[in-house]
């Protein structure tokens, strides 16, 4: 069965690992580049600070009047455990889709397992210390720290977890400050919209987030020097016992060879939370051949 398995997926599950560690490199390093850049709109007339300076009190107002209600809709309870069904459709530039399940523990770890007719072929791992990626099909995998694979760019497990249920965070802290965030800088960029643009976590990077006037996150912004920025886009908001959640999310990206798409879609009617969850760590078997990422990112420019 395994063999007859590898045969009809080994092609897609190729692509899907390599894409899988391509999107969590490209969302933790923002495709970074050396020059800096600034995640803004065209029209810089109306930036501001949250705290009223340089604009109308109304507008200002009315952000931070937002920005407080979405801080509040998450509770002052935080989630221990989440395990959660999610299927992934890569658009660009291959059409591929698999089911998985994501297990999360807030702010340690995260693990991606993805399933075919119920196996599980490929699974992802993240700690505040380690990446693991493991191919089950081709019997190789990816495991580094996650110093050297985010070359420096400041990046938390809890920062991974908020990108893919559509919350906001600050880069690099483990917890979010709702005092820190109204002092950012936030900029009208619509007739309803507007933009929080946070400080520069690196030299060269910058994110920002969009929102809506229903007190709704649109998308993450991540922008590197002169690089096409990585957009993580949310779906519909789900209520949970532990406030909203983003029901999808989707990404998009550029390389020099290729456009790259692909989404997430949760599904929290089957979420279990914090007791009803038991944590797995995927080890790596004997016999499996440990590969870089940088040969994943070769691996995606072939695609």
């Amino acid at each position: 069965m395994t063999h007859f398995l590898s045969r009809i997926f080994s092609p897609s599950l190729r692509r899907l690992a390599a894409g899988c560690a391509a999107f969590a490199l490209m969302l933790l390093l923002g495709a970074c580049g050396s020059q800096k850049a600034t995640v803004k709109s065209p029209d810089q007339s109306s930036a501001t600070t949250l705290s009223g300076g340089g604009a109308t009190l109304s507008s200002a107002a009315d952000m931070r009047v937002q920005l407080r209600k979405m801080v509040a809709s998450y509770g002052s309870d935080s989630w221990e455990r989440l395990r959660i069904p999610v299927n992934i459709n890569v658009q660009s530039p291959k059409q591929l889709s698999v089911s998985a399940t994501a297990v999360m523990e807030r702010g340690k770890s995260l693990l991606l397992s993805l399933k075919v007719l119920g196996f599980e072929v490929g699974s992802l791992y993240l700690t505040d210390r380690t990446i693991r990626v493991i191919d089950k099909m081709h019997k190789v995998y990816i495991e580094e720290s996650i110093a050297d694979f985010c070359a420096g760019f400041p990046v938390t497990v809890s920062n991974v977890q908020d990108i893919l249920l559509g919350r906001l965070f600050i880069a690099g802290q483990p917890t979010l400050s709702l005092d820190t965030m109204l002092g950012y800088e936030a900029e009208i960029i619509g007739p309803q919209d507007w933009l929080l643009d946070p400080p520069a976590p690196m030299p060269g990077v910058d994110y920002g987030f969009r929102f809506s006037p229903a007190d709704v996150l649109m998308a993450l912004i991540v922008k590197a020097g002169d690089h096409e920025p990585v957009t993580a886009a949310y779906g519909r908001p789900a209520a949970t016992p532990f406030g909203p959640f983003a029901t999808s999310v989707s990404f998009t990206a550029s390389t020099p060879k290729a456009n790259i798409g692909a989404s997430l879609e949760w599904n929290f009617d089957k979420a279990r939370w914090d007791k009803d969850v038991e944590l797995r760590e995927p080890s790596v078997s004997s016999g499996y051949k440990r590969v870089s990422a940088a040969d994943v990112t070769k691996m995606i420019s072939g695609i």
